[in-house]
């Protein structure tokens, strides 16, 4: 459960925006380090990097994750085109976390919709049990994780308040929902939004996702660096055994 939050929580940002809100500027850069606690305890790290122009994007995100005895990595990445100046258009997704096992998965898309999705090794039936089915309308006017990360990265950087959006996320293994609203309470010197995960299909009917429903605090730096995107500076999550907190360090 740990490390599908951990990952989940650092690409939380993912399904906050579809669309951005204004041109993007050219050159943006997206490059910064976060650290993972739970209880005070250091449980991971992660690096997010990318480039945006008027017209295309790529991002990557890798990190390591270690807690109870259990551990493992996970790497991702992403591309795609900005149309129209305004909207992210994925055109690809690949992502590999290695941990009990390694998996990779990988999403092709065409025109927003998820067209292609493999997954390598191939979940077991055991895996797949208690499964809510996916379809093709679930491929549909998607976004990858991580291209919504850039659709999110646009609108915190070019408006003055990021809390607004919601996106339909599309994983290649699960399809999800992410609302993001104000919270209500407004620290000095950040813009703090709530984040809702709410799951739609490919998840365990258990009711056992993590953060399902709850609010996933979202921290932004009222300025950034002259050239660089908008970035979270935190992130906090609550999990059963506690709030997981992902602090940018660099």
């Amino acid at each position: 459960m740990f490390a599908s939050a951990a990952v989940r929580s650092l690409l939380v940002l993912g399904g906050m925006a579809f669309v951005a809100a204004a041109q993007p500027a050219a050159g943006q850069t997206i490059d910064a380090s976060y650290g993972a606690r739970l209880a005070g305890v250091s449980v991971g790290q992660g690096r997010i990097s990318g480039a945006v122009t008027a017209s295309s994007y790529r991002v990557s995100i890798s990190g390591r994750y270690s807690l109870l005895g259990f551990g493992g990595t996970f790497e991702a990445g992403a591309n795609g085109a900005v149309a129209g100046g305004s909207r992210v258009v994925p055109e690809s997704y690949r992502t590999t976390g290695s941990g009990r096992r390694t998996r990779t998965t990988m999403v092709t898309f065409q025109g927003g919709n998820a067209v292609d999705a493999r997954i390598e090794p191939a979940l077991d039936a055991e895996e797949k049990e208690g499964r809510v089915p996916l379809d093709d309308s679930h491929r549909r006017d998607v976004v990858d994780p991580l291209s919504g990360l850039v659709a999110q990265v646009l609108r915190a950087s070019l408006g003055d308040d990021p809390c607004a959006g919601l996106a339909r996320v599309f994983s290649g293994i699960t399809r999800f929902d992410v609302s993001l609203a104000p919270a209500v309470s407004k620290p000095d010197g950040e813009r703090t939004c709530q984040a809702t995960y709410r799951p739609i299909a490919g998840h365990r009917a258990d009711g056992s996702v993590a953060a399902a429903g709850r609010a996933i605090t979202v921290a932004y730096p009222v300025a950034r660096r002259a050239g660089e995107a908008r970035l979270p500076s935190r992130i906090e999550v609550p999990l059963a055994v506690g709030t997981l907190v992902i602090e940018r360090v660099l």
